[in-house]
């Protein structure tokens, strides 16, 4: 039950024009919120060194557009169950399938498409920005905290950049969603991820475990220390996220399960 229910929900969340405009606008906004750093390097400037890894940390650091980026990433299929609650649609599927396979399937699928999203993206503003700076920075200047996996696999770096990132949004778009349970409503279930995402990064200390800045920017999550232990950190910017959304599936699972008891679908 849950395999099929699973590839219906990817089905509706791949549809490739939105998904396509998505990732085109996010590699817009990442290289225009970088021009001034861009700028030097297609004037010859070849002095610089942060090259296109230092430039896409810098961009998931600084950047003034990732609350965008988290809204459009949130709109992929975050109102999803909105949706299927205002057209009975939820009642109709509930009615053929058991709650739990539903509410893992809606998750895995939501999951899914923003760290593909993210991972594409990312990738594709790498290639953009390949033939005015190297891809590598110079490694004696290089701030970059998992140097061994940046400059051994590169694109590996990437990828994996682009699931950290994923991970966070998807932890925003968790709790939205378990909010969806309660007041249904697609704009604000694509706005609000926009807003937890928001006071994340502004409001909880940078000497705090749960700072979102350095598991998104690949920087030390855990132990704050440049010299501190790679894969703690690591296994906390990827954990930290993930409970976020396994709570939320929880709680959203027994949202759904009173629902069903109540008469409310």
């Amino acid at each position: 039950m849950f395999a099929r229910i699973f590839r219906m929900d990817c089905q509706r969340c791949f549809r490739p024009v939105r998904t396509g405009l998505v990732i085109l606008t996010v590699v817009v906004l990442m290289i225009y919120g970088e021009w001034e750093q861009i700028r030097p390097y297609i004037q010859g400037n070849d002095f610089l060194t942060s090259g296109a890894l230092g430039m896409l940390s810098h961009s998931l650091s600084f950047d003034k557009f990732k609350v965008i980026m988290v809204i459009l990433l949130a709109g992929l299929y975050n109102s999803s169950f909105c949706e299927d609650a205002e057209s009975c649609f939820l009642r109709m599927i509930l009615g053929r399938a058991d709650v739990t396979s539903y509410c893992q399937s809606r998750f895995l699928a939501n999951t899914l498409i923003i760290i593909g999203t993210s991972v594409i993206s990312f990738l594709l503003v790498t290639f953009c920005l390949l033939p005015v700076m190297p891809l590598l920075p110079d490694e004696r200047n290089s701030a970059i905290y998992y140097q061994e996996l940046a400059f051994h696999y590169p694109w590996l770096y990437i990828v994996v950049t682009g699931i950290q990132f994923g991970l966070v949004v998807a932890a925003c778009c968790s709790i939205s969603m378990l909010f969806s349970a309660f007041q249904a409503d697609r704009f604000v279930s694509v706005g609000l991820p926009g807003l937890i995402f928001f006071v994340a990064v502004s409001y909880i200390p940078e000497s705090s475990v749960f700072d979102v800045l350095p598991v998104i920017s690949m920087d030390a999550s855990f132990f704050k220390d440049f010299d501190s232990s790679r894969l703690i950190n690591f296994s906390w910017s990827i954990l930290y996220p993930l409970t976020i959304i396994f709570i939320s599936g929880y709680l959203f699972y027994r949202r759904i399960q009173w629902r069903v008891r109540n008469g409310n679908i």
